[in-house]
């Protein structure tokens, strides 16, 4: 039960302008303006050959501590991916504002496979946590679409990129890669987003049978 000290305190701080995260515990002050965020006025966080990603997090924005929400805005130049991660804390929801979006992603080891659709502006897209998951650009023009996450911290794993962080032992067998070939590849990993590849992008979705 608050104290009426504390609810006073609450009701002074707001009539002052400086809103605190928890009057009560006395934790670190904001000011309003501390709650709005506007894409457009901050740099990139992350920027490849393909596209661009500013985000809304806990990192950037102390105020969303303990808040359980987070946003990234994306934007993916035609034929471009924001390659395979992962988010370790959150589950995402992706809104396409513009352009064609392809997107995959797959379940855990002897799960259902591959999970992927086509969208156009105006869809919602569901990534459940910790999946493995991808988008690409399908269009001629750039896309940008919005992901909101359940996290105020949601973390990301880029798997081409944290992947080669292993040892050369573990990539080598798993690969059937010589190590030479594992540093050759280590040494020329794009930073995310990525470009298209260098083959021609696939006019319809196919999705690989395995065997695993």
């Amino acid at each position: 039960m608050p104290s009426l000290l504390s609810v006073v305190t609450a009701a002074l701080v707001f009539a002052s302008g400086v809103i605190m995260v928890s009057a009560q515990n006395g934790t670190t002050p904001f000011a309003a303006k501390d709650f709005v965020y506007n894409f457009n006025e901050v740099p990139n966080t992350a920027k490849g050959e393909g596209g661009t990603t500013k985000s809304f997090t806990v990192r950037e924005v102390p105020a969303l501590k303990d808040n359980g929400i987070a946003q990234i805005l994306f934007t993916l130049e035609p034929g471009a991916i924001n390659s395979p991660h992962i988010h370790p804390r959150a589950t995402e929801a992706l809104h396409l504002l513009e352009g064609e979006l392809r997107l995959c992603f797959v379940e855990e080891n002897m799960g259902g496979g591959a999970f992927c659709n086509e969208i156009k502006p105006g869809t919602t897209a569901i990534f459940p946590k910790a999946h493995i998951h991808y988008q690409q650009n399908i269009g001629s023009t750039p896309v940008k679409f919005l992901s909101t996450f359940n996290d105020e911290n949601p973390g990301t794993a880029t798997i081409h990129l944290t992947m080669f962080r292993l040892p050369d032992d573990a990539l080598s067998g798993s690969f059937k890669l010589r190590k030479q070939t594992i540093e050759r590849i280590r040494e020329g990993l794009p930073l995310n987003p990525v470009p298209q590849g260098p083959d021609p992008m696939d006019d319809t979705l196919v999705i690989p049978e395995t065997k695993f």
